[in-house]
């Protein structure tokens, strides 16, 4: 039983030792999101209020085209064929038979 005991020790200082490692790098790991977290409040708070307060720029409206009527192209020929909608995709799919499990 001595050499029971003797893996039973090791294995419980491998796992203390593993998660003293694995403490150690979480708490770095929350100091970087920390640090990051800090450096981008900072930088959000040099921003100029202004940025906030920006005008919406107003685009001119567009004058109305001239009434000369377009050339009429075969519409029937230049509109790509439509692809069924997912409910007549939907439609089309056929129910299968369950498949039972072997016991």
């Amino acid at each position: 039983m001595s050499a029971l005991e003797d893996v039973q020790h090791a294995l419980n200082a491998i796992r203390l030792i593993s998660s003293e490692e694995n403490a150690n790098t979480q708490a770095r790991i929350l100091e970087l999101i920390l640090q990051t977290s800090i450096s981008q409040l900072k930088s959000m708070a040099e921003q100029p209020k202004t940025n906030q307060k920006r005008k919406r720029q107003s685009f001119p409206t567009p004058s109305p085209m001239a009434s000369s009527p377009a050339p009429q192209v075969n519409q029937a020929s230049s509109k790509p064929k439509a692809e069924p909608s997912w409910a007549e995709k939907r439609d089309q799919l056929k129910p299968i038979q369950p498949i039972r499990p072997d016991r």
